[in-house]
């Protein structure tokens, strides 16, 4: 049992934390408060996937930022050119950029180009109190943020706004769980090293290969005895630190791990290319076979649900019942997953489909959902692509309980799915939005620039317009409830929307973050000096850069960074003061 208030493990059936004192509540009884109380927020996070930050070169700042966190913003369709956008943007797009052409107070439309994108990354909030179960979320007291390496040693950066030494020299193919309780990373002795409840945890395994880790954190794969595309499979759990070796002679891009990290698939026999076998194995029992050139691309808990392809057809199988086939002739297919496997949506010849509990598919709409599921906030979904013999299925896991009432992205358009699984498109022309915690609201810059509220998503949304007229917005921040709504537009003039009032914060900035709350915006000028503006309020100095500074909001926390000569320095922002993480030194 585990104190929602202090995160401390507790032994089960205890009354009160021995930690905190704190009286104790069931998983179970804590889990359907907190339904209760936030209304189904969503979220995930990474594995070995995009959004993990990358190592960047010393010698700039916003690269060096950029080895913490990556940017916040995915784009899901780019364009170079104007006139390159314009041939391919649909009808609506073009109507509606001939009506604003017609207003002469419009300037600057030669600018709008560029990424046609619609953002959205998450903030992993609540229910992560408790590994393996339900949505995949940050827990503030244990998550990790990165792994960061600096010159001289390997740092855990941790949402609780702390950095932990690792006492480590080196750290390759950091990897994350889902819900970012777990991290690990092989050291600079090519050894395995764990972090988990805030510990860093040296597992014994040497020289694995390709590991990832489960959703929740509880189990790792990873490969010993490597040779070329195949290696001996085993895994280790986190919580006990036990090991088991699977089988050998398997593929190392073929694994799949369910939520809760008990299953794991892969693929055997591989003795050529089309002449091999899927496998499953639960609980590191002897493996059971799924067929002659069948491949898992994901799977639910104890195998209750398996998805692979054979030949290039993609079935769905539910346990003692016949496969269902949802696909044919597939060369590349975009596949989203829900939190825990009962539920698949994919796209086929320009359509997308839906089977539920792998039972038949129903087409939700004519269109593509091209970008994946928009979350609140700034959560990650986690993306792995299986390579098949003739084509590859790309797999996004999004940590959403179900696909019911969530809106998607379609290119350009947001098209939001009801309940009775029937797409309808909600906002067109989008270029990024950002959706409220209670997904009831959202707001987003079309491609022209201007800021629109869209409400009503189950009676086709219903959008207003909101700030004035030729905003030119190019960069959009909000909270959580949308009361607080930034954009950067074209001059790089930094404004707030709080219901019907605008009003303009400050000239020239560079970057710009909100915190949770919405009450704090924080913005560098000039990428130089960094400001705050609390409630819309006049812009406060904070601290100054001779060399370069960027502020960027990963996960609930601000992260800036500030460059004096060969000096960089890493900083959490807590309030209206600044918390030094680290520094590093250029030569």
């Amino acid at each position: 049992m585990v104190c929602n208030k202090c995160g401390k493990e507790c032994e089960d059936g205890a009354k009160f934390c021995t930690n905190c004192g704190t009286e104790l509540t069931s998983v179970e009884s804590v889990q359907a408060e907190v339904e209760e109380a936030v209304a189904a927020v969503t979220e995930d996070g990474e594995a070995e996937t995009a959004g993990e930050p990358e190592a960047a070169e010393a010698d700039a700042v916003e690269e060096t930022t950029e080895k913490v966190v990556e940017a916040t913003e995915v784009p899901v369709v780019e364009e170079k050119e104007e006139k390159k956008a314009e041939q391919k943007a649909p009808a609506e797009v073009k109507e509606k950029k001939a009506e604003k052409e017609k207003k002469p107070a419009n300037k600057n439309i030669g600018k709008v180009v560029g990424v046609i994108a619609a953002v959205v990354l998450l903030i992993l909030l609540f229910r992560a109190l408790f590994s393996g179960g339900k949505d995949y979320i940050v827990s503030g007291k244990n998550a990790v943020i990165a792994i960061d390496e600096t010159d001289d040693f390997v740092l855990a950066i941790m949402e609780n706004g702390k950095a932990l030494d690792t006492g480590m020299e080196r750290a390759d193919y950091a990897t994350y769980s889902q819900d970012r309780t777990v991290a690990c990373f092989v050291n600079e002795d090519d050894a395995l090293i764990v972090i988990r409840k805030g510990k860093v945890v040296k597992t014994g395994i040497e020289e694995a290969k390709k590991f990832q880790i489960s959703a929740y954190g509880d189990t790792i794969a990873y490969f010993t005895d490597v040779s070329g595309d195949f290696g001996t499979l085993n895994l280790y759990y986190t919580k006990n630190g036990k090991k088991k070796e699977i089988a050998e002679e398997i593929l190392i891009d073929s694994v799949v791990l369910s939520p809760d990290g008990e299953t794991v698939a892969f693929v055997g026999d591989y003795e050529a290319k089309d002449d091999f076998k899927g496998y499953y194995s639960i609980d590191g029992k002897k493996p059971a076979e799924v067929g002659k050139e069948k491949r898992v691309f994901a799977i639910a808990d104890k195998a209750a649900y398996l998805y692979y392809v054979d030949d290039d057809r993609i079935y769905a199988k539910k346990k003692k019942k016949d496969a269902e086939k949802l696909a044919s002739d597939v060369s590349y297919v975009d596949v989203l997953v829900n939190e825990d496997c009962t539920e698949v949506l994919f796209t086929n010849d320009g359509k997308t489909y839906l089977s539920v509990k792998a039972g038949e598919k129903k087409k939700v709409s004519n269109d593509e959902f091209s970008g994946g599921v928009v979350l609140p906030a700034e959560a990650l979904q986690v993306t792995a692509t299986q390579r098949m013999a003739r084509g590859s299925v790309v797999v996004t896991f999004t940590g959403v309980e179900t696909f019911e009432e969530q809106v998607f992205v379609a290119g350009t358009r947001l098209i939001y799915l009801d309940k009775k699984h029937e797409g309808n498109t909600i906002a067109s022309a989008v270029d990024k939005c950002i959706i409220a915690e209670n997904r009831e609201e959202l707001v987003y810059i079309d491609i022209l620039g201007e800021v629109i509220r869209v409400e009503d998503f189950d009676k086709g949304g219903k959008e207003t317009p909101v700030g004035k007229e030729d905003t030119e917005a190019y960069s959009i921040y909000a909270d959580g409830s949308l009361k607080y709504v930034y954009y950067i537009n074209e001059d790089d003039e930094l404004y707030c929307i709080k219901g019907k009032k605008e009003k303009k914060i400050a000239d020239d900035v560079t970057s710009a973050a909100i915190s949770p709350d919405g009450t704090m915006c924080y913005y560098v000028v000039e990428d130089e000096t960094l400001f705050y503006s609390k409630k819309a309020g006049k812009g406060k100095k904070i601290a100054d850069s001779e060399d370069g500074a960027k502020c960027i909001r990963y996960f609930s926390r601000i992260l800036v960074s500030m460059r004096e000569d060969d000096e960089l320095t890493l900083s959490f922002i807590d309030g209206k003061k600044l918390k030094e993480l680290y520094k590093t030194y250029f030569d």
